[in-house]
Formats: structure tokens, C-alpha cells, sequence
């Protein structure tokens, strides 16, 4: 619905007005003609043109504006960085919002109302219209603020959330979801797995897109292992010197050499070729990538999640990859993926390398851990404490192998460790 106003008296801000208004010295630029965005929205909500606008927040990979009808009615306009536009990754989060709205019950997904995958369009830059869900996300510095008996029901229900993630679906191969196309009796499909937006080496042309021909996350693996043997051998290539690496790019504060390189590839492929997961736990279900109280919206009154939101980096994965905590719970030391449980390590009071509040930190996120993992397993009868065993080698080397070949570096005395352990027979969860 339109209506008939001259061009001085809609007096559309531009998208550095924006961010002036917005008050908080934001100065990213996603390129957008927001007068084209609000005519888009207007158009998809049936409602009067023009709307107000404002500048919302912005994340890592994304800038956000919230849209305001003269009625009241909201939604949220979405747009990426150009850096990390890709309208593969566009198409596949709206499909997966879709596929999630009707997969999971009784978890609010954001409706989308209008999208373009690209920049070809009015606007100049892909966009996703959705509805703005009730609810408040929790900081992190909110959370250990929480009192126990307040962030148990959330726990509870983050973990109920989790079982819903882990129900088999209906595809036969890890990857994204798109929608598939109009001839086909389906109305999703799995494509190739896009890389995370935090894994594998930026410096792929054209964008990369990972094939894996079924549920086995060792084919998955081997699949992003030849990537990135070509990125390692492109990138010497292009150096000064054709067997060092500048040093100051790994943490270990030594050179790496060609020789590491070789070593550590042959070493992973030892790995993979010696490791099966249990053949139970490569069932495929939805995984959403990121979950973390910053992408969950909560009832703060009832604790009950009233919504789910950035399903940019969800896919299809077997179950034995989806084993993962939510992120306020896995910073605490050890492997990101399989964080220590500190109660495990002895006294606290001996933990002579950490402050009082490191150590009561620690203490308390293994609780909760405990607590998070317990509740899951009474929704889902398959996280078991041997799971979580089961669980932990594969996690590993999902991260080793996703990160790129400079984190297969970082990692060389561990990879050179597991390969041993896998010759020698001795191929065990650590």
C-alpha cells in the first residue's frame, strides 16, 4: 500500500544518516538505498509507505535496521557486509528458516517476508525482510550474573532446543538446505556445505562450496582437506621464499616450513583413514551452527525461548558433530569444541596458575555443563555419557581440519600424537 507524497516530504535519511541518528558512532557502510528497502518492505507488509527507520544493531557479518509501519508493526531488515555477501549463503539461510519453522515444534523462527540473494535489485545489496520476535537476547556478562536458580530453567530450555536440533531429517547427505527447484516432488534439498563464516581460508576464488557425497564426516573432511591443500600450495608459491612462512602468523613463535606442512597433512590423513564414527550417531539432523544465548530470545518472566534467530551458518550434520555446548559454556580452557571439566583436574585450590574468580568461573560453567548435558539427554536418549566420549575425538578434528591449513600448524604436535595412536592401534577418544 502506497501513498501519494512528494520526495520532500518523505525526506528518506540516507544510510549514513543512519548511522549519525543512531547515536552510537557507527560508521559501516553495507551500501544500501534505503528508500528502495522501505518501498520493498512496504510492499511485502501491505502497508503505508514510507515507514520509519533506524538503525538497529550490527554483528560480526551483518548490519540491522528495524522498520516502523504507522500501525506499529515491526520487522527487521538484514544486510551483509559486502565482504561476506554470498547469495548462496542468503538463499540457504532463508530456505533453512523455512525448513526450521516447520521441522521444530513449539520454537519461534523469524518469518521472512521479502529477500534477495544479491545485489542485483533496487535496493543494491542483499537483504532479508523478517518478523521481529518478542523476547531479549542474554549478553555474556549477563548470564554469569544470573543466579543459579535463574539460569537453570534456561539451561533446561537451551537444551530442549538442542533435542529438537537433533531429530533425524529427511536428507541423505551433509550439507545446506536450499529450496529446491519447481519441478522436484520436494520442497527442500541439500546442496553442498558452505564454509562457516569463521572457517577455512579466506582466500578462496571463487567462493567455496564443499561437496560431501554423503553422511560420513570423514568424506566431509577429506573433501575440505584437498581445498585447502591447494590453498597451502598456492600460498607458498606466491612467497619470497618458497619453503618458509612468516612466523609472525603462528602463535608458536617459529617458523613453519614446507616440511611441517607435509608432515602434519600425511599425519591427518592417517587419522582419516584409521577413524569410523559409530554408524548410530552419523544420523543427519539440523544443526544450527552458533547456538549461544546471543541468538536465542527469552521470555525473562516464564524463562521459555521465544525465538531463534542467525541460521546463517546452519546445516545438515551427522549427530556425533552436534555434541557441542552452547558457547557461554565452552570457554573455559582446553579445546573450544570440548572445553575441560575442571572438577576432573583436582582441588581448586591447587589450580595455582589461575585468580580465585578464573577458578569459580571454571567451577561453575562445568556445573552447568553437567546440568546442560543431563537435561538433554533426558529429551534425547542418545546423549549418553558414552556420547559425549564418543563425541570428543571428532569434535576435535572437525576443528583441526574446518579451520584451514594454518590451524592444522597450530596443531601439529597433537595431529602427529593421534596419528601415532591410530598406527599403533591405540585410536581412542581424547
Amino acid at each position: 500500500m502506497e501513498t501519494n507524497v512528494t520526495e520532500s516530504e518523505l525526506r528518506i535519511p540516507t544510510e549514513p544518516e543512519l548511522n549519525v541518528s543512531s547515536g552510537r558512532n557507527i560508521t559501516s557502510v553495507v551500501g544500501i538505498n534505503v528508500e528502495a528497502l522501505l518501498r520493498v518492505a512496504s510492499s511485502a507488509m501491505d502497508k503505508e509507505f514510507p515507514a520509519k527507520i533506524q538503525y538497529w544493531k550490527s554483528g560480526s557479518f551483518n548490519k540491522v535496521f528495524l522498520i516502523t509501519f504507522s500501525d506499529g508493526c515491526e520487522v527487521i531488515a538484514r544486510v551483509p557486509f559486502p565482504e561476506y555477501a554470498n547469495p548462496l549463503r542468503t538463499s540457504s539461510e532463508v530456505a533453512t528458516m523455512s525448513f526450521a519453522s516447520e521441522h521444530l515444534d513449539g520454537i519461534p523462527v523469524p518469518q521472512v517476508y521479502a529477500w534477495k540473494p544479491d545485489s542485483n535489485n533496487s535496493v543494491g545489496a542483499p537483504y532479508i525482510i523478517m518478523e521481529k520476535l518478542r523476547g531479549v537476547p542474554l549478553k555474556e556478562s549477563e548470564w554469569f550474573k544470573l543466579p543459579w536458580e535463574k539460569q537453570m530453567p534456561i539451561l533446561e530450555a537451551l537444551a530442549s532446543f538442542h533435542a529438537q536440533l537433533a531429530r533425524p531429517v529427511p536428507f541423505d547427505k551433509i550439507g545446506n538446505i536450499f529450496f529446491s527447484p519447481p519441478e522436484s516432488k520436494t520442497k527442500y534439498t541439500t546442496g553442498g556445505l558452505l564454509p562457516s563464516l569463521r572457517w577455512i581460508s579466506k582466500d578462496s576464488d571463487p567462493p567455496l562450496t564443499i561437496q560431501p557425497p554423503s553422511a560420513d564426516p570423514g568424506e566431509l573432511w577429506l573433501a575440505i582437506m584437498h581445498h585447502e591443500f591447494e590453498m597451502a600450495r598456492r600460498r607458498w608459491r606466491q612467497n619470497e621464499d618458497p619453503v618458509v612462512i612468516d612466523k609472525e602468523e603462528f602463535r608458536s613463535g617459529h617458523a613453519k616450513t614446507t616440511g611441517d606442512f607435509a608432515d602434519v597433512y600425511r599425519d591427518l590423513q592417517v587419522i582419516l583413514g584409521a577413524y569410523r564414527p559409530p554408524s548410530d550417531l552419523t544420523t543427519l539432523c539440523l544443526w544450527h551452527g552458533d547456538i549461544a544465548l546471543r541468538n536465542v530470545l527469552f521470555d525473562m518472566h516464564s524463562f521459555t525461548i521465544t525465538g531463534v534467530l542467525d541460521w546463517e551458518d546452519s546445516a545438515v550434520m551427522p549427530l556425533i558433530l552436534t555434541g557441542q555446548y552452547p558457547r557461554e559454556l565452552c570457554d573455559t580452557g582446553g579445546w573450544y569444541s570440548c572445553p575441560n571439566d575442571w572438577l576432573a583436574l583436582g582441588r581448586p585450590d591447587q589450580w595455582g596458575i589461575l585468580g580465585r574468580y578464573e577458578v569459580e568461573e571454571n567451577v561453575d560453567v562445568t556445573w552447568a555443563r553437567w546440568y546442560y548435558g543431563g537435561h538433554l539427554g533426558r529429551k534425547d536418549a542418545r546423549f549418553t555419557s558414552e556420547f559425549w566420549k564418543q563425541a570428543r575425538l571428532p569434535l576435535k578434528l572437525h576443528g583441526v581440519v574446518t579451520l584451514g591449513w594454518e590451524t592444522w600448524l597450530h596443531q601439529q604436535d597433537w595431529i602427529h600424537d593421534m596419528a601415532a595412536k591410530a598406527v599403533s592401534g591405540l585410536f581412542f577418544a581424547r
